[in-house]
């Protein structure tokens, strides 16, 4: 066992560097998803802002008062983005000569920001997170009903971890936190700090309470339908105003569902708890996954951008230059709905088949060690 979890650390060491070719002087960055999603929806030579703008490397959303820039076009202005000497991000007008387009320095800290600190955070530790979630969600796959106890201390404390997360992300997008305050930035670490811990002690509360774990596992499964469900929601909807708390509503019916079903089936039906800790750990490796490398819809940004959206019926808009339109077509949730899909399939049949072998051994009295 110890040697598998040297193996898997190793993984996570194989691409630590990243040189910056956007940069005036290579410099070298610590690779994150971040930085790898910033690549991905920002083109270094052609890339039009309207009104938002997204730093993927520090999880901050900007809404651009785009009269602070007074450039000298009425169309969108075309930008490029480039790391400070401090390695941080900016844009900066793309001059064209024959259009004689120019404008102000842009200073991000200027405009309207809302930092994710908390996700921030997450992205800084990210192959720690990254390897439990990934090495015990493997693990769970094949095992995880016949660990059944450990399976349910982890996940369970993997709910608390998420309920944090949701919370602090919907304090950001409401405005009631403010990272970019020194005070507001200490909560956040200590809430950081405090969550990881009582994830800990919940997962050990809900080892010791049966039905408590139901309602943890029910709340783990509405988030992940919740979030899906509300992906397409947004797209294909007019949601109007206060979008965040028709997110809340739909991750909250979505919880309250799943934890009926556990409460109703309890651990009756085998086979059942088996699909579910699938599931369940299936989504783990997902987040872990994403954790490392990005590209699965990250909610808070879309639904920013969603309300800061310009009038889709006017006729200088573009979906091409939405930065809606954009975080919806350029990430990889379909890429992720396969893996998942797939990491699911493999759990049902090894917790199935391996329950089955265990249960016939202890049946014949043979040694299950």
């Amino acid at each position: 066992m110890k040697n598998n979890l040297i193996f898997y650390f190793l993984i996570f060491l194989i691409f630590p560097f990243l040189n910056c070719s956007v940069c005036n002087n290579f410099t070298t960055i610590t690779v994150s998803q971040s930085i790898l999603q910033q690549a991905l929806y920002y083109q270094v030579d052609n890339t039009s802002i309207n009104n938002t703008f997204v730093d993927f490397n520090y999880f901050k959303f900007y809404k651009l008062d785009m009269e602070k820039i007074k450039h000298t076009s009425n169309k969108n202005i075309l930008f490029e983005w480039f790391f400070t000497e401090k390695k941080l991000l900016n844009i900066k007008c793309k001059d064209k000569e024959k259009e004689r387009i120019k404008c102000n320095d842009i200073i991000l800290e200027e405009h309207i920001e809302y930092t994710f600190y908390f996700d921030y955070l997450i992205a800084k530790v990210g192959g720690i997170i990254s390897f439990i979630l990934i090495l015990f969600g493997i693990f769970f796959l094949f095992r995880g009903y016949i660990y059944y106890n450990l399976t349910m201390f982890f996940y369970c404390a993997l709910c608390n971890f998420l309920f944090w997360r949701e919370y602090m992300e919907f304090m950001v997008v409401i405005k009631k936190l403010n990272t970019d305050v020194e005070k507001s930035e200490i909560f956040c670490i200590i809430c950081f700090g405090i969550s990881i811990v009582s994830s800990i002690a919940y997962g050990y509360a809900n080892f010791l309470f049966k039905y408590l774990r139901y309602f943890s596992l029910g709340i783990v499964e509405g988030l992940i339908l919740g979030k899906f469900l509300f992906y397409y929601i947004i797209q294909y909807s007019s949601l109007g105003d206060k979008i965040e708390l028709k997110l809340f509503i739909t991750e909250i019916s979505c919880a309250f569902v799943f934890m009926v079903t556990w409460f109703l089936f309890r651990d009756k039906y085998p086979n059942i708890t088996m699909v579910r800790i699938s599931l369940i750990a299936s989504y783990g490796i997902i987040y872990g996954l994403n954790v490392l490398f990005g590209g699965y819809p990250f909610i808070p940004f879309l639904i920013l951008a969603k309300k800061f959206q310009a009038d889709e019926k006017s006729e200088e808009f573009n979906k091409d230059n939405d930065l809606f339109y954009k975080l919806v077509k350029d990430n990889n949730i379909y890429v992720y709905l396969g893996f998942y899909v797939f990491f699911s399939f493999i759990g049902c049949y090894f917790n199935i088949t391996n329950t089955k072998v265990f249960l016939e051994k202890a049946k014949k009295k043979i040694s299950i060690y």
